[in-house]
């Protein structure tokens, strides 16, 4: 036979649905921080190359070529 203090109680049940609710949560939360992380890493580098890209257009206007072999001029 069980102790009363042993046996689980309707109050804990509640208080162990409530924590599991709030851990659910929360790692909603975690998961969401973290594919917003990746994401902008992302655009992060995307925003670099399209950097790297107008550096390239830029000095193709000014006449001078980045390709030093390939470039004639």
């Amino acid at each position: 036979m069980l102790r009363e203090s042993v046996a689980p109680t309707r109050s804990s049940h509640a208080s162990n649905s409530s924590a599991q609710a709030k851990f659910l949560e929360k790692k909603k939360e975690y998961e969401a921080v973290a594919q917003l992380d990746k994401l902008t890493a992302l655009m992060a580098d995307r925003m670099e190359g399209l950097g790297e890209d107008c550096d390239i257009m830029a000095l193709a206007g000014e006449g001078t070529c980045i390709f030093r072999y390939y470039c004639w001029i």
